[in-house]
């Protein structure tokens, strides 16, 4: 991660900083759009071979019920989950 000082930059420093990075969009359509295709068609069939084709498993059921599951998060990945989920809400309620 780099830092800057805000007072040892000059006006034009600042201005690029603030600036969003210009991406090309085409290229991550190109990916992308071949899958949201095959989801909007096969529904779920196509998010289990995605899943497995990415994340390297095939979960069974696809939903589970929290309350049903033994499984432990540790202090600090609750605390990251935590923290997205106030961040997400909060972005959408702006």
């Amino acid at each position: 991660m780099k830092y800057f000082d805000y007072h040892r930059l000059t006006k034009e420093e600042r201005q690029d900083l603030c600036q969003r990075p210009k991406m090309d969009y085409s290229k991550i359509f190109a990916v992308v759009q071949p899958i949201v295709d095959a989801v909007r068609e096969k529904g779920d069939c196509a998010l289990l071979d995605y899943t497995q084709q990415f994340d390297g498993v095939r979960p069974d059921p696809m939903v589970i019920n929290p309350q049903e599951t033994t499984a432990e998060v540790d202090t600090q990945t609750k605390e990251a989950i935590d923290t997205a989920f106030a961040n997400i809400y909060t972005f959408h309620q702006q």
